[in-house]
């Protein structure tokens, strides 16, 4: 979304939204591989697979995926979500893969925790997505998902996630 105004009006105007003006827009400047047309039912069906592991240093390094149905390693992009909260705090669950999917339609998603801070000093927030993505996509033959993948994150979430696309 391209705005004119200063970093203060940014903020008033994001304020002034609810989540489902927020994900309309994101949904509207998505690029057109992330909104893939629905597939065919098919012979996988759709599920959520929460609570998943991919470290073990934290109980917080764990993320939930919605994997749709009819999905294919050629025709289902992945999107990863990375909660807010100021790397000291927030939770993977305050991004329900189930919600998102009404959005993204063909699209699986992933909702990412990570370590907090003080705790955990920087860059261990920034390997802990580096990690996901990589234990992700690891499993991309078993959840049957594209190696196309985008990012979307709240406040230290979103920080967290151009750190991760811009490398």
């Amino acid at each position: 979304v391209q705005y004119k105004g200063g970093l203060d009006e940014f903020r008033f105007y994001l304020s002034a939204l609810d989540n489902d003006e927020i994900i309309n827009i994101c949904r509207s400047e998505a690029p057109e591989w992330m909104l893939p047309e629905l597939p065919l039912p098919g012979q996988l069906d759709a599920c959520t697979i929460p609570d998943v592991s991919y470290a073990t240093v934290n109980v917080n390094q764990k993320y939930d995926i919605y994997l749709p149905g009819g999905r294919s390693l050629q025709n289902t992009p992945v999107l990863f979500i990375t909660h807010g909260g100021g790397w000291g705090s927030g939770s993977r669950k305050e991004y329900d893969p189930n919600i998102w999917k009404n959005f993204f339609p063909g699209t699986a998603i992933v909702s990412i925790g990570y370590r907090f801070a003080p705790a955990y000093s920087f860059p261990a927030q920034e390997n802990d997505i580096k990690a996901c993505v990589e234990y992700v996509m690891s499993k991309r033959e078993e959840y049957q998902i594209s190696d196309k993948i985008g990012f979307f994150g709240a406040s230290a979430g979103a920080h967290l996630s151009m750190l991760y696309a811009y490398k």
